[in-house]
């Protein structure tokens, strides 16, 4: 497999050579329209989100693979829901976003050594300075095309954070999931997964996701945690366990090696291996997400310059004038077809736009129900949990990553239906439409509830309770003496006749009422205890549920907002698309009947001339497409061996040149 570089450079190339073509033929739109491709693709990057538990050593792990000692801060507070983003820079640049804690934000710009300042545990405890978000820009060329996204810890008591990892996850083109040699995959971890793999994209293969069992270095033999982390994750991600990417490595020792020098502490950190298999994954989604788009703009745009260079082909070739007048009228129909459609943009629009509307619409209603879904497990199930009714903000984490699952699941809905749309469109109108950029919808916003619950102990409960002991005590110890004197009587009188009788009964009574007593006093107490616990929960229930029930309306409005907005952004990409993709094919098609009518004119001798420059500059494109197809195969299927001799179009020797095919535009070649 080729890297994604070659494959960039060999398509920012070709975009290049057909932008020279379409300069050549006086095509315009075609020429906007591979700049943008060229922008989309030279300027794209790949989301990588890195999460894991909290002290699993993650952002340990980002440090390492960057080769850094200590960029992204690793003693940060499990109170701070700190989401780190690092970017290539030309210099470094280092900002912090803080809460104000009133909605809004303000951005500061910090040099490296503050960083520590304001994310450390010691420096700011608990958070203190509210920082939800660090920005990190940095000359490091492993960055180059990556956005590397560092989370707080999911998971366990700290469940809360998930739900702002989630809210990350609809950029994410892949994640690495960090876990470590303190144990087995946690079921909360496992949870994380699950909910993860609904709510991104990132099933599409194999290496959609990367697992890393951190600190081997802290155990004699990980063979055994290996086996079941990569038994665990493919069971949650229902993959083969032999086909999830495992690779165990030691941030520790690499972190030595990185201060050091040391090629021993770089062997027992395996750091080698997982940056092969990393930046070996990355590549290939790489190729997957950012090139197959430029790909299918490069050959609609070739399609689009073989239009006028074959009607001009087709007209010199006819040999009477009959078959040039059909050539023309065809041209002409085509043409005035493409202006109905542009005049009647209005109609098309409209209907497009109703088309979308219903499919609005529908998003919008499974939005809602989906949410609801969700907060009626608040009811049946969640709140029934002793566990999230101890810890309200590990209820609400589990809510909030739930809701992020359902966006996830309605943008990939939305994602399948929208194409379906655009295909009939397409179909109605015999135009060629490609498939729209979808981003992910936002997940509903983290929100928080007040953690002391409510509790039935107070002066009014202890009484009652102390008055139940007592009575119990009482009983007890009445029932348990009367027992005893039986006891007793039928013991002495057995052992000793007479004075055994007496002193049996006394002992007895003694004894049994003691015993009595202690067990009357601590079954009424414990049954009043159980009762108070059941109060507890019933109390502390009623008061999630009132707590709740804003949250739950907020979060059903903000699921129809967000697809509201959602879909009238995607509307108008389509419709400027549309527009885009009219303005091209009727520049192809004037230029095609330009041709014609010149071709008509020519002479005998001119008209052979013609059809030798004619071939070249077809050649020129075919070739482009030729390239084209092979790539695509290419990029369907990473794995497949390259081709032996790819087309790479050259710079031509004068910018005369370019009117036969070639062709650098000067800005790019600059790059």
């Amino acid at each position: 497999m080729r890297s994604f570089e070659e494959l960039r450079d060999e398509i920012l190339a070709l975009l290049a050579t057909t932008a020279g073509a379409a300069r050549a033929q006086g095509a315009e739109e075609t020429v906007r329209r591979l700049d943008r491709a060229r922008t989309r693709l030279a300027d794209g990057r790949l989301t990588v989100l890195l999460c894991g538990e909290f002290k699993r050593g993650k952002s340990s792990v980002a440090n390492a693979l960057l080769g850094e000692v200590d960029l992204l801060p690793v003693d940060t507070s499990p109170e701070t829901n700190l989401v780190a983003t690092v970017t290539y820079g030309a210099v470094e640049r280092f900002a912090v976003t803080l809460d104000d804690g009133a909605g809004g934000v303000t951005a500061r710009q910090i040099e490296r050594h503050e960083i520590a300042r304001y994310v450390g545990e010691r420096a700011n405890p608990d958070n203190a300075k509210r920082v939800a978000l660090l920005s990190i820009e940095v000359p490091n060329p492993r960055l180059r095309g990556l956005r590397l996204l560092d989370t707080p810890g999911i998971g366990g008591v700290h469940t809360a954070h998930t739900a702002v990892t989630m809210g990350q996850l609809g950029t994410a083109d892949a994640v690495v999931f960090v876990t470590d040699t303190d144990g087995p995959l946690l079921e909360s971890e496992r949870e994380f997964i699950r909910t993860a793999a609904r709510a991104a994209r990132i099933t599409d293969g194999t290496d959609g996701v990367v697992f890393v069992l951190n600190k081997i270095d802290l155990v004699d033999d990980y063979g055994e945690l290996l086996a079941d982390l990569r038994a665990k994750a493919g069971e949650t991600l229902g993959t083969p366990g032999t086909e999830v990417l495992v690779v165990p490595v030691s941030a520790a020792m690499r972190t030595e090696h990185l201060r050091t020098g040391s090629e021993k502490a770089l062997a027992q950190s395996n750091f080698p291996a997982l940056e092969q298999a990393l930046w070996t994954a990355l590549g290939r989604r790489r190729v997957r997400s950012l090139a197959g788009g430029a790909l299918s703009d490069l050959d609609s745009a070739a399609e689009a310059l073989l239009v006028p260079l074959d009607a001009e082909a087709q007209t010199l070739d006819a040999e009477t004038d009959q078959q040039v007048d059909a050539l023309a009228r065809r041209e002409e129909d085509h043409t005035r077809r493409l202006a109905e459609l542009k005049e009647g943009r209005t109609a098309w629009r409209a209907a497009l736009q109703d088309d979308l509307k219903k499919l609005t619409r529908a998003l919008r209603q499974v939005a809602e129900e989906r949410v609801n879904e969700v907060w009626q497990a608040l009811d049946t199930r969640y709140l029934d949990d002793a566990g999230y009714l101890a810890n309200p903000r590990r209820l609400v984490g589990k809510l909030a990553a739930d809701c992020a699952a359902v966006m996830g699941a309605v943008s990939q809905r939305a994602e399948r239906e929208t194409s379906v749309v655009l295909r009939d469109f397409a179909q109605r109108h015999a135009l060629s439409l490609g498939s729209p950029q979808i981003q992910q919808l936002p997940p509903p916003p983290v929100f928080d509830v007040p953690v002391a619950g409510a509790t039935a102990e107070g002066p009014d409960r202890r009484m009652k309770q102390t008055r139940d002991t007592i009575f119990g005590a009482t009983i007890g110890g009445t029932a348990g003496s009367a027992s005893g004197t039986m006891l007793g009587v039928i013991v002495g009188s057995v052992a000793l006749p007479g004075v055994g009788t007496v002193l049996g009964w006394q002992m007895g009574a003694l004894i049994g009422g003691g015993i009595g007593t202690l067990i009357g006093a601590f079954v009424t107490y414990s049954a009043s205890a159980a009762d108070a616990a059941q109060q507890n929960q019933r109390a502390e229930r009623q008061r999630l549920q009132a707590a709740l029930a804003p949250h739950r309306r907020t979060q059903v409005a903000n699921a129809r907002d967000a697809v509201v907005d959602f879909m009238q952004d995607l509307t108008e990409a389509v419709l400027n698309d549309l527009d885009s993709r009219i303005v091209q094919e009727t520049e192809s098609l004037r230029d095609a009947l330009d041709r014609s009518r010149q071709a008509q004119r020519a002479t005998r001798e001119t008209a052979a001339e013609r059809r030798a420059q004619l071939a070249g500059e077809r050649q020129a494109i075919h070739a482009v497409r030729t390239a084209v197809a092979v790539l695509a195969r290419e990029v369907a299927d990473p794995e497949a061996p390259a081709p032996p001799e790819p087309f790479v179009p050259t710079a031509p020797a004068s910018p005369g040149d370019a009117a036969a095919g070639g062709g650098w535009d000067e800005e790019w070649a600059d790059e």
